[in-house]
């Protein structure tokens, strides 16, 4: 059985996943995703070493840290072109925030009843494990089918892979195989920062 630094990291992971759910502020986003990392890690302690656990997590920081920088480096206007600081109705805006959360409420409603599920075909998951690799697996299909922006997208699929590794580390915890995950990891940052910054050449051309 797990002990509360698993609980604490499911708490962890699931208040990261409805700030990245419901925030339209990249700040907030980029504060979140690494706050998501910091809880798989801690849902991990017990099953990798700590060496593989830290770079797990300093891999993850620095994806996020090479997102937030790509956007923070654009001019306002440009920022503003391609929506990350565009100025929304508040009630609009509100509506969308309960619609996003609506969601991920029902989704996490079904996550819990496919749990045991879970646990037949992961051998050796617990329960906290297999609900947190679920809802953010579950929670960054709704992100990326919601919100079509590179940085939204990238932060989605970078939640995607994170849920894959909490499953697959219960059963595995190969270095090399870890090593690639971070590899992948980054490969996506970098892939995603390029994506946020192109379209503003273009557009300035």
């Amino acid at each position: 059985m797990l002990g509360y630094i698993a609980i604490a990291g499911l708490i962890l992971i699931i208040f990261a996943l409805i700030g990245i759910i419901v925030s339209d502020n990249w700040r907030f986003t980029i504060i979140c995703l690494s706050v998501q990392y910091l809880g798989c890690v801690l849902i991990l302690i017990h099953n990798l070493p700590f060496v593989l656990a830290a770079s797990k997590l300093i891999a993850g920081w620095i994806a996020a840290a090479i997102l937030g920088m790509a956007i923070a480096g654009l001019p306002a206007e440009e920022m503003q072109w391609l929506g990350y600081n565009a100025e929304k109705k508040e009630g609009s805006f509100r509506s969308q925030r309960i619609f996003r959360l609506l969601i991920a409420l029902m989704m996490a409603l079904v996550v819990i009843s496919i749990v045991p599920k879970i646990r037949e075909f992961v051998p050796g998951i617990e329960n906290v494990q297999s609900f947190a690799s679920a809802l953010m697996i579950s929670l960054s299909i709704i992100q990326l089918s919601l919100i079509s922006r590179p940085f939204d997208v990238v932060v989605g699929l970078l939640v995607l892979l994170s849920g894959f590794e909490i499953m697959y580390f219960v059963v595995e915890t190969s270095a090399l195989v870890t090593g690639l995950l971070e590899v992948i990891d980054l490969g996506l940052a970098l892939v995603g920062a390029y994506l946020i910054i192109a379209p503003t050449l273009e557009h300035i051309e």
